[in-house]
C-alpha cells in the first residue's frame, strides 16, 4: 500500500510509514508526519498520514495504490 503526494511540485510517497522523496529538504519536512500523529484506528494509516501532510503543507494526493478492503461489521 502506498500513497503519493505532491507538495510544491515535488512528489513523495509514503509506504509502510516510510517516506521516499528525491528532495532531501521535503523528505525532512515530511518525516514529522508518521503514524504516531494518528488518533484511533485507521484501516489505511499511510493514507491518513498523507492526508495530514498535504493538509498542513498545502499539497494534494495524486496516487493511491492497493487500498485495503473494509470488513463488513467492523467499526472503524
Amino acid at each position: 500500500m502506498a500513497v503519493t503526494v505532491e507538495i510544491e511540485e515535488i512528489q513523495a510517497t509514503i509506504k509502510d510509514n516510510e517516506w521516499e522523496c528525491k528532495d532531501k529538504f521535503m523528505k525532512g519536512m515530511l518525516s514529522v508526519f508518521s503514524r504516531d500523529i494518528l488518533k484511533g484506528y485507521s484501516p489505511f494509516p499511510d493514507l491518513a498520514v498523507a492526508k495530514e501532510a498535504v493538509k498542513e503543507l498545502g499539497g494534494k494526493i495524486i496516487k493511491i495504490t492497493d487500498r485495503p478492503k473494509f470488513k463488513k461489521g467492523r467499526i472503524y
